[in-house]
């Protein structure tokens, strides 16, 4: 019973608090997740701890009516082992004598007694597949970062930086000026990044939120962002004639080459929608976009676009110290409103694969 009690303890208090706060912390690798809240069900906990007593108590209850039958005679004797007989790898010569006595001794006494077999068959098999689900979770977490974010992966850039007012080009921009000034910043490229509503039909299942990203000079876009096709695997570029989405983006709201995907944003008081021509499909495991031209952007909005992004790269030799002080630097300049480095989401994918390992 104290066995019993003491069991149900652990894993109520690690299936509220310490599972729950692990599996939080890998989706927060990818996803912006509001504060967590852990909630207890008393009703739950109760009729778990109710079955457990049960079937624990029965069991112990039918092992010792069993003995109690017995008299003192028999029990004071041991109990005589079950008798060896000869398993089926003894009739296959050439894995039985390159097995040693105790291998030998383990095999026979565990084909002896079925049950002792099946538990431990089925412990074994268990607790290796928790280790497996484990390690699998948290590799699967590392490649998607790293297929993301990387030199030869889709996110090629170093920094990102958001402006406070909206820049018409680079050439007349002070702030992209001052911002280029900085030793350790170099080839940066003003964008457009705006957050829009896609518009799905009830049968797809509501609505998901979509990133426009309008990049200043379309035909450096791959010193940036690799667009790679999500079938053929070849590098696509951004023209005139349409837009090329995220590949889970197309799976979300059933959209293929050829077709049109609509997405809304609120601008003043009035719900503005567009339609895009899907020209293309590319890989992505982090949030969902849209790349298209200055010029195919102004012929779907009717004006041309403003951008309130800077994006660049730093140099390779910067230290951890070196790079906060640039990051120091940026975002005292007036016409900045923040920045991220990539360096940094890597290094915070770390810490939280460190913290996974842990648990």
């Amino acid at each position: 019973a104290v066995a019993c009690v003491v069991g149900l303890a652990l894993g109520i208090s690690g299936g509220t608090h310490l599972f729950p706060k692990a599996f939080v912390i890998g989706w927060t690798i990818m996803y912006e997740q509001p504060e967590l809240k852990l909630y207890s069900y008393p009703l739950l906990i109760v009729i778990g701890f109710v079955i457990t007593m049960i079937l624990t108590m029965t069991a112990v209850t039918v092992a010792c009516s069993r003995e109690l039958r017995l008299n003192t005679a028999q029990l004071m004797r041991p109990k005589p082992p079950k008798f060896g007989k000869r398993v089926f790898l003894e009739k296959i010569g050439f894995i039985w004598k390159r097995l040693g006595f105790t291998s030998k001794v383990t095999i026979r006494n565990l084909l002896r007694s079925k049950k002792r077999l099946l538990f431990s068959v089925l412990g074994i098999g268990g607790c290796t597949a928790l280790l497996v689900a484990g390690f699998g979770f948290v590799d699967s977490a590392r490649a998607v970062i790293l297929k993301q974010f990387n030199e030869d992966g889709i996110a090629r850039y170093g920094i990102q930086i958001a402006l406070k007012d909206e820049q018409t080009g680079s050439a007349d921009s002070k702030v992209v000026a001052d911002i280029n000034s900085l030793s350790g910043v170099h080839n940066t490229m003003l964008t457009h990044l705006m957050m829009y509503r896609s518009s799905v039909s009830a049968d797809a299942g509501g609505s998901y939120d979509v990133n426009i990203y309008v990049p200043e000079a379309p035909s450096r876009m791959d010193e940036y962002v690799r667009l790679i096709d999500y079938k053929t695997g070849k590098l696509l570029t951004l023209d005139d004639s349409g837009a090329i989405i995220t590949d889970n983006f197309a799976k979300a709201v059933g959209a293929k080459v050829g077709d049109t995907v609509t997405v809304s944003c609120i601008e003043g008081t009035k719900e503005i929608s567009y339609k895009i021509k899907v020209a293309g499909i590319v890989r992505n495991y982090t949030f969902h976009y849209i790349y298209m031209t200055p010029a195919y952007y102004q012929q779907l909005t009717a004006k041309a676009p403003t951008f309130n992004c800077l994006t660049g790269h730093i140099s390779n030799d910067l230290t951890p110290e070196s790079r906060l002080q640039l990051e120091k630097q940026i975002n005292e300049l007036a016409g900045v409103n923040g920045s991220i480095f990539t360096s940094a989401i890597l290094d915070s994918f770390s810490y939280i694969i460190k913290s996974i390992y842990i648990i």
